[in-house]
């Protein structure tokens, strides 16, 4: 079970093969681990392909849901995703006990929905401001703070995400969207939220949640924020994995 993309960039269901996005209950969710000491666990709904289109890698999919680049999906086909989806989320939740599910900050209202479908099928606590995005200034001051070296082979692409952010207004949000995959681990995009009120969140095991998973940086960076006012946290959630 895949996606098809028409020329007019509307996404399908199509059971009939498994292109570009996996979403098949026998082989959902992905299981992945980034971090260490311990690892973090990260389960992905559906899994992202570049199977049957080299261009393509299931973004798309994320695409029609946050209505960007042009591409589109219409309710009826978001209906034929509604059996796979829910069989796989309650697959993954089985025997897990979260108290509360937080999800990730994004100009997309798709992983606070998607955060809301989570809550409700754990009968647990939603939380959708725990975190917030860093500014400009604050990312090159929690840089400076931390001593980053760059590996060798980064040092000119971490400079010049580093000059880009010196360039920009200072109260400019953070998007790691702009960073490149191989040197995302040296920037820290999420702090706590000071206006949410942590003890909704202290009542027993955190489920962080995002739409996508790309390398894990943020999902990561948000369990240090939890972290550093002692509530732990050793899973996460994604709609859709990583490739």
């Amino acid at each position: 079970m895949g996606i098809d993309v028409t020329v007019n960039r509307e996404v399908k269901f199509n059971d009939a093969h498994e292109h570009r996005v996996i979403t098949g209950v026998h082989l959902n969710p992905k299981k992945s681990k980034v971090g260490r000491n311990p690892c973090l666990n990260i389960f992905s709904i559906y899994t992202r392909t570049k199977q049957g289109d080299l261009r393509r890698d299931g973004n798309p999919l994320i695409y029609a849901l946050k209505s960007l680049n042009g591409f589109t999906i219409s309710k009826s086909e978001l209906h034929a995703f509604k059996p796979t989806f829910s069989a796989i989320v309650d697959k993954t939740l089985l025997g897990l006990p979260f108290a509360s599910v937080l999800t990730m900050p994004s100009s997309s209202a798709l992983a606070e929905q998607f955060g809301r479908r989570i809550a409700r099928k754990l009968c647990g606590n939603m939380v959708s401001n725990a975190f917030c995005k860093r500014t400009a200034t604050e990312i090159l001051a929690e840089y400076r703070q931390r001593h980053v070296v760059p590996k060798t082979r980064h040092k000119s692409d971490v400079n010049r995400v580093l000059a880009e952010l010196n360039k920009v207004p200072p109260n400019t949000l953070f998007s790691m969207k702009l960073v490149e995959n191989n040197i995302r681990e040296y920037f820290r995009p999420l702090k706590l939220n000071p206006v949410c009120d942590l003890r909704l969140i202290m009542k027993g095991p955190v489920l962080l949640v995002d739409d996508l998973l790309s390398t894990g940086t943020t999902l990561l960076n948000a369990r240090e924020e939890l972290e550093r006012v002692d509530i732990q946290c050793h899973s996460a959630i994604c709609l859709l994995s990583d490739l």
